[in-house]
């Protein structure tokens, strides 16, 4: 870009630990693959890194990262610390906290006449908790939200520290990221954005500033300009040999 483990490294008193959510309005817009590269950069730096996979019944990391799917759902456990017994270690040196694929979890559990364990998302308070006992161990935790607006995308945005907000040069992304920003600024209003699959930085400072003006004039928030990342033909192989571009081609732009 331009512009079953614990941690690889003891825990340090006083950790300044970053919780970034990674987040859009639209799906398919590469949120998961630039949380993934991003965790193997932080980690390539010594960081303690950890990824949490927060897109509940859709989970994808594991999968970039070549890792087997989860077998419970992170945020089940009674005891935050019991946290630690869901996190996968990749060959990356970044961990990872996911959950089970193709199980669905309704996001209103006041919707079901019964819910159960399965079925409910984690509340604020609870989040807040696992957090603070997964900051114990890991200098960054990125979470890769679901793509759009729900309540457990609120819940996991309102513990970040801030929001990098992946849009494209797609209108369909920029409405619905602006979507995302009005719906989610009770909770969070530190959204930094980073255009993806542009042409150069033309284009990428022409989104950001149509985007940044309209959410200035409409919404009130000044947001900022992380980076941007070139489109790259190369990524579709990456995937499909699910080898992180960043591994995959390294020298990429």
């Amino acid at each position: 870009m331009n512009g079953n483990s614990t941690a690889k490294k003891p825990t340090e008193k006083g950790r300044n630990t970053q919780i970034i959510a990674i987040s859009s309005g639209k799906g398919g817009v590469g949120k998961s693959s630039i949380c993934a590269n991003l965790g193997i950069l932080l980690a390539d730096q010594g960081l303690n890194v950890c990824i949490v996979d927060a897109d509940h019944g859709l989970a994808n990391i594991n999968i970039i990262l070549g890792l087997p799917p989860a077998k419970v759902d992170f945020d089940i456990f009674t005891k935050p610390e019991d946290v630690l017994q869901a996190v996968q270690k990749s060959k990356f040196e970044v961990d990872i906290l996911s959950s089970r694929s193709g199980v669905s979890r309704e996001t209103d559990p006041s919707q079901n006449n019964s819910p159960s364990v399965d079925n409910r998302i984690p509340e604020i308070a609870q989040l807040a908790v696992l957090f603070n006992e997964l900051k114990k161990h890991y200098d960054v935790i990125l979470i890769d939200t679901a793509a759009g607006i729900n309540r457990a995308v609120k819940h996991y945005l309102a513990v970040a520290d801030f929001v990098l907000l992946v849009l494209m040069p797609e209108p369909t992304s920029l409405t619905d990221g602006f979507g995302l920003v009005r719906a989610m600024k009770e909770v969070n209003n530190a959204f930094q954005v980073v255009t993806n699959r542009v042409s150069g930085a033309p284009q990428a400072n022409n989104i950001y500033r149509r985007f940044s003006n309209a959410v200035k004039k409409f919404i009130g928030l000044d947001i900022s300009l992380l980076g941007y990342i070139n489109e790259d033909p190369y990524v579709p192989f990456a995937v499909l040999r699910q080898l992180p571009i960043v591994r995959h081609r390294p020298d990429c732009p």
